[in-house]
């Protein structure tokens, strides 16, 4: 179609009236120089092959190092090659004092068509982008716009331009995907953004360090923030804990995490996240186990997301009622009385110091799926997602209460052991659900 345009364009001059006889060489070399220019505008307007718009919602308010988006709004890459893909930013000035394209470190973690991370190894050459897949960035690397006065940045690379809007950011920014094969992709220096020590299963940031239960790996059992000096504090928690009371053919019965059978079975690491799944399985009556509930975690610089996938092939109401999971977070003694706990409902910082108050009762009254701690050196932000078609409400939970068992615990008592309790369990179905924690990790400055 353009091919024909041009030549309409060159031909034009002499059809009747156009051109007269003793100027037609003019003419002639007039319409070439006049097709020269549109090719080349041409040419270079068709180096940004496509622009999306995206509005992201981030994930943590206070401090969201990442940006994180879905391949499904980017539907001109979709089923493209990931080894073809490289992402860029526009600077103004670079090192060399002159506009450029900067490569820079990114992430594509492939999903499922049940939204589940693919956690294959490494090295997969074949893998092509799919619509469920998300796309993760630092927010640090969004940059400029890139006009189209840039003609040699243009010429040298095919760009899908991506406009990034955010409560977060104060103007609209832009990141550049390449999706030119024939051409090598610079290289990137990684720096680690964050370590995952396979040895200990700990995951640590600049800010805080993470390790899991080596008898059960789906919980949290240890939390160090970073200190000025570069060590770490002492650990924080005693452990994370999970209850689950109910009525099984009738019959009441309580479980703890110490009627879990879990196995780590797969961790992704990559420059920006750290994926790690563990599978896991519930002791209902003697040897009858519940089916396998895998659980991932999404490990950041910002903190970390808790991916609960829920895939029960029956209605749960055939065999339970009336039950409620109560998950938390149990902190160490040591902390009391350098600890608190917030809910925007209630108003109000509750002092964990182990004496009970009307306010540590009322706060167990409150409905809702957000609560924050806060430490002597920062604060953690919680989020309960629920979907909106899972049957299942939450309740803030506090117990704070020192001389009090709670077994199994390394520690005696409980000590600001804050989380929720979520109620209506027996209501789910045999869909697939994920229920997910956001957890926020701020490092006081």
């Amino acid at each position: 179609m353009h091919f024909l345009w041009y030549v309409s364009v060159l031909t034009s001059p002499f059809e009747k009236g156009g051109c007269q006889s003793r100027v037609r060489r003019g003419c002639f070399f007039y319409s070439i120089a006049l097709v020269l220019i549109l090719f080349l505008a041409q040419s270079v307007y068709a180096e940004i092959i496509k622009s999306y718009t995206i509005k992201l919602a981030p994930v943590c308010q206070k401090n969201n190092t990442l940006t994180v988006f879905s391949a499904s709004q980017l539907p001109y890459l979709i089923g493209r090659p990931l080894r073809q893909l490289a992402f860029y930013h526009f600077s103004e000035q670079s090192e060399a004092m002159q506009a450029s394209l900067q490569p820079i470190v990114f992430q594509i973690d492939q999903k499922d068509e049940q939204a589940r991370f693919v956690l294959q190894p490494a090295g997969d050459n074949n893998a092509l982008l799919s619509e469920r897949d998300e796309l993760v960035i630092r927010t640090e690397d969004l940059g400029n716009k890139l006009e189209n006065n840039h003609e040699t940045l243009l010429k040298k690379y095919k760009l899908v331009e991506i406009k990034v809007l955010s409560e977060s950011l104060d103007k609209p920014e832009f990141i550049y995907i390449n999706i030119d094969s024939s051409k090598p992709s610079e290289p990137v220096v990684k720096k680690k953004y964050l370590n995952y020590n396979k040895t200990d299963d700990v995951v640590s940031t600049d800010n805080f360090k993470i390790g899991f239960s080596e008898l059960n790996p789906f919980l949290v059992d240890e939390f160090h923030w970073k200190l000025d000096n570069g060590q770490w504090s002492d650990d924080l928690s005693d452990m994370m804990k999970i209850r689950h009371k109910g009525r099984f053919l009738g019959l009441k019965f309580r479980r703890t995490q110490d009627d879990y059978s879990s196995v780590l079975t797969a961790v992704k690491q990559g420059p920006l996240r750290v994926i790690r799944r563990t599978e896991n399985r519930i002791k209902v009556f003697w040897k009858l186990k519940t089916p396998a509930l895998l659980i991932d975690y999404i490990m950041t610089q910002d903190g970390f997301i808790m991916d609960t996938i829920i895939d029960i092939p029956f209605k749960i109401s055939f065999f339970f009622s009336n039950l409620e999971t109560i998950t938390t977070m149990d902190w160490n003694p040591d902390q009391s009385g350098h600890m608190s706990v917030y809910s925007p409902k209630l108003g109000t910082d509750i002092r964990i110091d182990g004496i009970d108050t009307k306010l540590k009762q009322t706060f167990n009254t409150i409905e809702d799926t957000y609560f924050s701690v806060t430490t002597s050196k920062g604060n953690l932000d919680v989020d309960l997602q629920i979907p909106k078609n899972f049957p299942v409400r939450a309740m803030l939970y506090l117990a704070d209460k020192p001389d009090t068992a709670d077994p199994p615990e390394n520690f005696p008592g409980q000590t600001g052991n804050v989380g929720f309790k979520t109620l209506g369990w027996e209501n789910i179905d045999g869909r697939l659900y994920h229920l997910k924690f956001t957890v926020c990790i701020n490092k006081s400055l």
